[in-house]
């Protein structure tokens, strides 16, 4: 009689944990994130894979549009100095130089709206902190603002100069960084 009680309670306990996992595979899945609201979006917004200070990634923004009003420009429903002026390119490339120092090159992607904080060599960690004051100084915006846009630090590898590592602005905070 023993054996027959431990088979049918191994019976049931497996249709139960079957049951369980059946119920957590095929429920509806929320549609909020954890941690807060996914804000409504229309056909005209695109993932953002930039970071805050508090290290949670926006969800969502509106597509790039650069339209100068009164020295003004909004990207990614931050207003920035209109820095399109500064731009000096080639006409085949895509990335532009806002500005260029000895250290560092500060750089704008049109078609992504990436800003770059492009080194030449291995910087020190002033050199990055100038580098970063120069951007936020050049764009009009705080630490904050600077972190709900598309910016990455690029700086050589140290085993392969060749090699761009991209970091994100040393105050952002965002899971992963290796900074």
């Amino acid at each position: 009689m023993n054996k027959k009680v431990i088979i049918i309670g191994t019976i049931v306990t497996s249709i139960l944990i079957g049951i369980v996992f059946v119920y957590l595979v095929f429920r509806d899945k929320p549609t909020t994130p954890i941690g807060g609201n996914v804000p409504s979006t229309t056909s005209d917004q695109q993932p953002y894979p930039s970071r805050t200070l508090s290290g949670e990634p926006p969800i969502y923004i509106p597509t790039i549009t650069l339209a100068p009003k009164d020295g003004k420009v909004v990207l990614y429903d931050v207003e920035l100095d209109d820095f399109t002026p500064l731009i000096t390119k080639t006409p085949d490339s895509k990335i532009g130089t806002i500005k260029e120092s000895f250290a560092y090159k500060l750089e704008y992607r049109e078609d992504t709206g990436y800003f770059y904080i492009n080194f030449s060599d291995v910087p020190s960690e002033n050199e990055i902190n100038q580098a970063e004051s120069d951007l936020l100084q050049t764009l009009g915006i705080d630490q904050e603002d600077a972190c709900n846009q598309s910016i990455e630090v690029l700086i050589p590898n140290k085993n392969n100069p060749s090699v761009k590592d991209p970091y994100s602005l040393s105050f952002c905070f965002f899971e992963g960084d290796g900074r």
